[in-house]
C-alpha cells in the first residue's frame, strides 16, 4: 500500500472520530441551548460552568462536558500522529457539515 493510501485511510479515521465526537457534541448542545461556536462557551463548559445553558439538564450537561475533553484529548493525539494540517483539515471538514446541519434546522452556526 502506498503512503498515498495511507494518507487517506487515516484521513477517513480521523474525520469518523471527529465526526462521532463533534455529533454527539451538537446533540447535547441543542439539548443544554449553549452555542459551542464561541471560544467562551466552550471555556465555560469545560470549566463546569452549567449557567452557560439556557436549559437546565445536569446529565447532559455533565456528558457535553466530557465530550469536549475528550475532542481535545483526541485532537492532541491526531496532531502527534498525523501532523496539525492533516488534523485540521479533518476537524474542519466535519464541523462544516454541523454547521450545515444546524443551518439545515435552523439553528444558526
Amino acid at each position: 500500500m502506498s503512503d498515498t493510501n495511507d494518507l487517506s485511510h487515516e484521513q477517513l479515521r480521523l474525520e469518523q472520530q471527529f465526526d462521532d465526537i463533534v455529533q454527539t457534541l451538537a446533540r447535547l448542545a441543542l439539548l443544554c441551548r449553549v452555542d459551542l461556536t464561541t471560544d467562551a462557551n466552550v471555556r465555560r463548559v469545560i470549566s463546569g460552568d452549567s449557567t452557560v445553558c439556557e436549559t437546565d439538564n445536569p446529565e447532559a450537561f455533565r456528558r457535553m462536558r466530557e465530550m469536549l475533553m475528550l475532542h481535545f484529548v483526541a485532537r492532541a493525539r491526531s496532531i502527534e500522529a498525523v501532523g496539525a494540517d492533516e488534523t485540521q483539515q479533518a476537524i474542519s471538514g466535519v464541523v462544516d457539515r454541523i454547521r450545515e446541519q444546524f443551518r439545515r434546522l435552523g439553528h444558526g452556526g
